[in-house]
């Protein structure tokens, strides 16, 4: 994808617990951008569910792709945005999905997708990953076996399709918000 450097939407990205909130807030903060939580817009609108934690909990991966689908398409017709957009809306479970329509979508919009992963080592980011996400309220009770099949199949999933859709990746690695958000400022200019 080509983008001018005065990108006016930026969409973070990457798996569960890399840290996209974080960064995304401080980066909306630094460029003066709205930010928006893909989470927060999908909590609420999945509140009959029990919210997003509880569509996930009840295995609603179709139901969160298509309310996730119209939550994209709100967003990118704002302008001076920064936003938070989960991992669940990129990956495919089977077949053509909504997951591919956001990618579509994603490509014909003016907008700089930066992807951000734990480290270039798979296996190194998987348990990074893990130690995050075994805090997370919608893994309370998962066997760590569980959980790390659930963790490893999700990001080799998302490893997959990242490099069709970012424009830019950053590893965070064990660097704070302020050392990630100045990688990404540098990749938009």
């Amino acid at each position: 994808m080509d983008h001018s450097v005065s990108a006016v939407k930026v969409v973070v990205t990457g798996p569960r617990s890399v840290g996209k909130s974080s960064v995304s807030k401080a980066l909306s903060r630094r460029l003066a951008f709205t930010y928006v939580s893909s989470d927060v817009l999908m909590d609420g609108l999945l509140d009959e569910y029990g919210g997003l934690d509880g569509a996930i909990q009840d295995c609603r991966q179709g139901l969160i792709q298509r309310v996730g689908l119209h939550v994209v398409k709100d967003v990118l017709y704002r302008h001076n945005v920064v936003f938070d957009l989960a991992s669940g809306s990129l990956n495919s479970y089977g077949g053509k999905s909504r997951a591919d329509d956001v990618k579509d979508l994603l490509d014909s919009q003016d907008v700089r997708v930066v992807a951000l992963l734990p480290f270039e080592d798979s296996e190194r980011s998987v348990e990074h990953l893990l130690r995050r996400e075994r805090d997370r309220d919608h893994f309370e009770g998962w066997t760590d076996d569980k959980l790390r099949a659930k963790v490893s199949s999700d990001y080799t999933a998302l490893e997959n399709v990242l490099p069709e859709v970012a424009d830019d990746v950053v590893y965070t690695g064990t660097d704070g918000v302020s050392g990630v958000v100045g990688r990404v400022v540098q990749r938009l200019e």
